[in-house]
């Protein structure tokens, strides 16, 4: 009460809710500018941990530090399908299906009910389920126009709603000058907590996921999710994360632009490579950018040298 009387009553309210789409439209028509807006994502293995965040740099002696404990693929993938929504993390008994089964349900019959026809909710649902399946990969609209028999501009207007809520990011393609005539320039979709991507497209047993065809792409969402994550959760809303893919099949899973710097990495399944699993990385030697440390992200126990300033990193070391 005291600061008030002095003036100093920035932050006196924290309005919390969880229907985004009503809340931004009330926001934006009466409290436009007088507002700050707080995105919450779901928990990181930094705050299960209950450990520092920090933003990922490709740091090894940082990363090394953090690498414990350990993560095996066993765990990894029940991280994966468990999910990191709060109540799931604090009530280990919950049964992880029924809370998603009820979350989805909630979702479209509450959150999404006034920006849909009724008589697209059944289709809306198939929509979820379908692109949860695509996490990780490239977001094409004319294919899952046709595999739903829905128009492209739908499609685009219901990935706008599941961005405006949070429930998806997209990883933009990585775009300059000296190389843009040869560079894929579509978006790679991810869903912003893997146990609802897991449920929505029926993989949600981690060891029927662990050694499906939808491995590669449900770990790639896990690890750009902690690493999106760690930059979130510094206050730093607008994280300068891409991909990179040309014409030539070239591609590198991660393109970091941090002060100045490019720092390029890869996610695989694995544990042991060498520098030829990072032959990628040639495309971007013209970048503007000063080189920075990348390498590999994966289920290694220790971190190793590519050359370079490359190195092999465990995704524990997030």
């Amino acid at each position: 009460m005291a600061k008030l009387k002095e003036g100093h009553n920035y932050g006196m309210y924290i309005l919390t809710g969880s229907q985004m789409y009503r809340m931004m439209k009330y926001i934006s028509e009466s409290l436009s500018g007088r507002v700050g807006l707080i995105r919450m994502s779901p928990l990181s293995r930094n705050e299960l941990l209950g450990r520092e965040e920090r933003p990922f740099l490709f740091d090894v002696e940082h990363t090394y530090q953090r690498s414990e404990p350990p993560l095996t693929m066993e765990e990894v993938f029940k991280h994966i399908v468990r999910g990191f929504y709060p109540e799931l993390v604090t009530n280990p008994n919950l049964n992880g299906r029924h809370y998603y089964a009820d979350y989805v349900d909630t979702y479209i019959e509450r959150d999404v009910s006034d920006l849909i026809k009724v008589k697209d909710k059944l289709l809306f649902r198939n929509f979820l389920e379908l692109l949860a399946s695509l996490t990780g990969q490239e977001l094409v609209y004319d294919n899952i126009s046709k595999i739903l028999g829905i128009d492209a501009k739908t499609v685009k207007s219901w990935v706008s709603v599941l961005l405006t809520g949070d429930i998806i990011h997209l990883l933009q393609p990585y775009n300059e000058t000296s190389f843009t005539k040869r560079m894929v320039k579509r978006s790679k979709v991810y869903f912003s907590d893997t146990g609802l991507a897991a449920y929505l497209a029926r993989l949600d047993e981690p060891e029927s996921l662990m050694v499906s065809a939808f491995a590669g792409r449900f770990y790639e969402t896990y690890v750009v999710n902690e690493i999106r994550k760690s930059f979130l959760n510094n206050g730093d809303t607008n994280p300068g994360l891409y991909y990179y893919r040309d014409s030539n099949q070239n591609e590198v899973d991660l393109v970091l632009i941090h002060q100045g710097k490019i720092h390029l990495g890869e996610i695989k399944l694995g544990m042991k490579y060498t520098s030829k699993d990072i032959r990628s990385f040639a495309c971007l030697a013209s970048s503007h950018y000063e080189p920075g440390l990348g390498g590999i992200l994966c289920n290694t126990d220790t971190i190793y040298p590519l050359g370079e300033g490359h190195y092999v990193y465990p995704i524990a070391g997030i």
